[in-house]
């Protein structure tokens, strides 16, 4: 079997690119609610971004609750 090391990119995602991901999208909200006149659709837009950055954050919480060392492979 080979080794594809989820565990390592399971962590660089939550751990590197989530919270990245996070804070641009609440820079990205705090620029539409600002100036929400010249955005087409200012409520669904802060919506999803809104949801987005939650998810995201929920992924960097999930990780520090559940480790990834604790995940067993599905097959063998």
């Amino acid at each position: 079997m080979h080794d594809l090391s989820y565990g390592r990119s399971i962590e660089s995602v939550t751990s590197v690119a989530a919270p990245l991901l996070a804070a641009g999208a609440v820079a990205v909200l705090g620029v539409v609610a600002a100036d929400d006149d010249k955005f087409r659709w200012p409520g669904p837009s802060i919506l999803l971004l809104a949801m987005a950055a939650i998810a995201l954050v929920a992924c960097v919480q999930f990780l520090t609750r559940f480790p990834v060392s604790h995940l067993r492979p599905c097959c063998n």
